[in-house]
């Protein structure tokens, strides 16, 4: 009997497939601005963490609930269209919450659109300095004669090879500003890597040339992503997969703002419908949180997202000054998928210049086919 139930578990784990996937915006803003903003919030965050804990706690849950009532059928809470709490009120105002984390902000570095990156913060510099000259000594690179830029180039360069390589057992990366990445060959050699022609916030899909034949890719200019069309030897099904960088919004208020973005996604989701893979994924940085009704989008044409597992934030919002989750992994509600499950990412955290070479952490999850 034992022997049997042996048996019986050790064929339903052979023939149970599955795939997984990361997706990750690599923070590829010219003269590494997201990298440097990024060193920015590590100190700030840290500063409002020990003054606002619970204000930060009360963000975070906000999140989590929303999330669980729009894509959980069980849960009695009702979703709400949008954040209407005062705690969610413009920051660029003197009356917000947020307010004076925005002004300390700002005072840290130049903005995203000037030509020119500037840290005020002096410990900021030395911090980013420091790290990025011990990275390159530790890889024998020279350092001398090198700008502030060049060093945190060859650094970040250094750091993106060995996070893909450590992570190299995804079967598929989805990549969302992957510009320098893509151009420096980061991508370990087992993946073949298809790239949007942009020339700038670059999408791009890497799958395994062992387990994936490419069927044909497509661009969806409408809705700012790459898809791939790709046959899985493995399962012998079709795999759909886009890899989308919505435009950038209020993330957790509904405006005029949100239009553009809101109408990539439903293009990109027309496309995916309209298509007859087995398997149809989208791996996106959607710029909005769960508190933002662009996600309902998703739900309303039934897809689907773990909204249990290591739902951890993947940005820190620059105007609120909150660690937020703004990207995604969605997948077709359908008979060839049986469920969705987010993995965690070691040793890449959110604000960890250390670790993490973009202003993004990555997200993974196992869709079990």
């Amino acid at each position: 009997m034992n022997k049997m139930i042996f048996l019986s578990l050790f064929y339903s784990s052979l023939f149970c497939e599955s795939l997984s996937i990361m997706s990750y915006n690599c923070g590829g803003i010219e003269h590494h601005y997201d990298y440097q903003r990024a060193a920015c919030m590590q100190k700030l965050m840290r500063q409002r963490e020990k003054k606002e804990p619970m204000a930060l706690a009360f963000a975070a849950f906000g999140e989590t609930v929303q999330l669980q009532a729009l894509f959980d059928p069980t849960c009695p809470l009702k979703y709400g269209d949008g954040a209407t709490s005062s705690f969610y009120h413009d920051p660029t105002q003197p009356s917000s919450f947020h307010h004076q984390w925005y002004k300390q902000a700002s005072t840290m570095i130049s903005h995203y659109q000037d030509p020119h990156v500037i840290i005020y913060d002096k410990e900021v510099f030395h911090n980013i300095l420091n790290h990025c000259q011990k990275v390159m000594l530790d890889h024998n690179l020279p350092i001398k004669g090198l700008t502030f830029e060049e060093k945190i180039g060859a650094c970040r360069s250094i750091m993106a090879k060995d996070f893909f390589r450590r992570n190299s057992s995804y079967d598929i990366i989805a990549l969302q500003e992957a510009d320098d990445f893509i151009q420096n060959k980061s991508i370990p050699k087992e993946y073949e890597v298809l790239a949007a022609s942009q020339t700038h916030s670059i999408n791009a899909l890497c799958f395994k040339k062992e387990r994936f034949t490419l069927i044909r890719k497509t661009y969806i200019k409408e809705g700012q992503g790459i898809v791939a069309h790709l046959f899985d030897k493995t399962t012998q099904k079709t795999i759909t997969i886009a890899s989308a960088h919505l435009t950038g919004c209020n993330p957790y208020v509904k405006g005029p703002d949100s239009e553009k973005g809101d109408k990539q996604l439903k293009a990109l989701i027309s496309y995916l419908e309209k298509d007859d893979g087995n398997i149809k994924v989208i791996a996106m940085d959607s710029n909005v949180t769960a508190v933002h009704p662009r996600l309902k989008i998703v739900k309303d044409h039934h897809f689907i997202l773990d909204y249990k597992n290591y739902i951890y934030p993947t940005c820190t919002s620059p105007y609120y000054c909150v660690d937020t989750r703004l990207d995604w992994i969605a997948v077709y509600d359908n008979k060839s998928c049986k469920r969705i499950e987010n993995r965690k990412i070691e040793h890449c955290r959110l604000n960890a210049i250390e670790e993490n070479f973009s202003d993004h952490a990555p997200v993974g999850a196992d869709i079990e086919l």
